[in-house]
């Protein structure tokens, strides 16, 4: 099976005419909007425009002068590699970026970034991409309250964004997103006018989240549910969690464990991804955080969900690293913060955690049986 250097080796010199526009194209399009593009693709005005292999090249400069540079996601570094490659291929030489819009409110708690595509070469199709979670806190707080809150505010952000696009520039549309920008894409393109819902063609969902439709209405999103397709690895979490719009297809990756999320990671077929099926990891995964969600009620949901993201730090803009030494000093800052909290912060916190403890524990060891007494 191809990787994406594969791919773009073998289909980088063919325009989208002679090779028309694939999921792969988007997926890799979309995963761009991780990357740091202020002050390179212009913003507010979709008549302002740069093509996508000179903005590539500045951002190269650019980052090479930083010191110290936000990597938003654990997937920059494959991004990085594969836009290398776009930079040397005919095939995105016809492609604009504009729009780049990126807003962190640690007040508020959204973490919210998008950039649209103007693709000339293929029948005035442009792609919106939604940026997934980056490396802050507040954004994955955002993750964990689709469990409680009916709009959360990134896709509130969202879908101001997608009706503004599509009511300035003329085609078609494809809106996309990964990880929590797969369930932005769904979320902006069922709320978005009749109108400018008739303009778009498909909506990608690259392991995102679902929804939940203790508190949402299903029937909202049935006038966009068949034209979204959810990409989800064969050892799914994030994109197993809640429950999905549309058709749904499960690919091999190369990653794993975590890094299956990694759509950079994902097994290419000629010009599609390669099919694979759900492993018992990934269905054990999903009945155990199902299990665990569904004993909670809407308020513990939040009560916990608050409590928890309080605690690392999430208002105060803290973020994931790798760095040793910096995550040694934010565990002593949690540490003093949760000796701070309250008994009944605490005993949310506890008892939750050892309630998802127990749920999987049981789940392990029913699965473990009946694949004993299936084996006899």
């Amino acid at each position: 099976m191809s990787t994406f250097s594969n791919y773009l080796r073998d289909h980088g010199q063919l325009n989208f005419t002679q090779s028309p526009l694939n999921e792969v194209d988007i997926a890799l399009i979309t995963m761009l909007a991780y990357l740091d593009w202020e002050g390179i693709v212009p913003s507010c005005n979709p008549a302002s425009t740069i093509g996508l292999i000179e903005a590539a090249e500045i951002y190269f400069v650019k980052i090479s002068k930083l010191k110290n540079r936000n990597v938003y996601t654990f997937s920059t570094p494959n991004i990085e590699k594969a836009l290398k490659h776009v930079i040397k291929c005919k095939r995105y030489e016809s492609i604009e970026m504009c729009m780049f819009e990126q807003d962190t409110d640690f007040n508020v708690g959204r973490q919210f970034a998008a950039i649209t595509y103007i693709i000339k070469d293929y029948a005035a199709e442009n792609i919106i991409a939604f940026r997934g979670t980056d490396s802050t806190l507040i954004g994955w707080k955002e993750d964990f309250e689709l469990a409680y809150m009916k709009s959360i505010p990134a896709q509130q952000y969202a879908s101001k964004y997608l009706n503004f696009v599509i009511s300035k520039l003329p085609g078609r549309f494809i809106v996309s997103g990964h990880s929590k920008g797969g369930n932005l894409a769904v979320y902006a393109s069922a709320k978005t006018g009749l109108l400018s819902r008739k303009k778009i063609t498909k909506v990608y969902n690259f392991d995102g989240p679902g929804f939940e439709f203790s508190f949402n209405d299903r029937k909202m999103f049935k006038c966009c549910e068949d034209k979204v397709i959810n990409y989800i690895p064969q050892e799914s979490i994030i994109g197993m969690i809640l429950e999905p719009i549309g058709k749904r297809k499960i690919v091999q990756s190369a990653g794993r464990g975590f890094y299956q999320h990694d759509a950079m990671l994902w097994k290419i077929d000629k010009t599609s991804f390669a099919n694979g099926e759900l492993t018992d990891v990934s269905k054990i995964t999903d009945y155990i955080l199902s299990e665990w969600l569904g004993d909670m009620s809407i308020g513990e949901r939040e009560e916990f969900v608050t409590s928890l993201f309080d605690l690392l730090g999430a208002k105060d803009g803290e973020a994931f690293t790798n760095a040793p030494i910096y995550n040694i000093k934010l565990i002593i800052k949690i540490m003093k913060k949760y000796s701070k909290f309250d008994a009944e912060k605490k005993a949310v916190i506890t008892q939750i955690f050892g309630n998802l403890r127990t749920s999987a524990a049981v789940t392990i060891k029913s699965t473990i049986i009946k694949k004993t007494n299936a084996a006899k």
